[in-house]
């Protein structure tokens, strides 16, 4: 199946069609962003024969601008990655909203101007949710 995906880059203006459920954290860089090292999904494909799944995933950094307020709260017994569940963004006034990403393992919270979300390169098709690091091309 070919990569038919134009779009790397993704803007606060996005976020009403982006998901980001199942999409593993590898690290996260803190500075005045805050950016999380991802596997983005892109789209779950489903095998109709099979009937299981297949992803087409891509490294890619979320960013948050601007960030304040970070919050992390974390509960690991031993460290075998993040999950994101789903985040949720609130509208704090014009130029600020209140992220919440929900992780199966914990919650991260804080505020920002909004988000850049960037693939840093073209995604594969996978029969898992998450690349190697030799097709991820390293870590942030």
């Amino acid at each position: 199946m070919e990569n038919k995906f134009e779009k790397t880059i993704w803007t606060q203006a996005d976020f009403p069609q982006m998901g980001w459920h199942d999409c593993s954290i590898y690290a996260i860089q803190l500075a005045d962003t805050v950016d999380l090292d991802i596997d983005y999904i892109l789209k779950w494909v489903i095998e109709e024969e099979s009937r299981s799944y297949n992803f087409w995933v891509a490294p890619a950094t979320l960013r948050f601008n601007d960030a304040r307020n970070l919050r992390i709260n974390i509960d690991l017994e031993f460290v075998n990655g993040l999950e994101i569940a789903k985040i949720d963004q609130k509208i704090l006034n014009q130029t600020e909203y209140e992220y919440l990403i929900e992780t199966q393992e914990g919650t991260i919270e804080l505020i920002a101007s909004g988000f850049t979300q960037t693939c840093r390169k073209p995604p594969v098709l996978k029969s898992q949710q998450c690349l190697s690091e030799e097709e991820r091309g390293g870590y942030l």
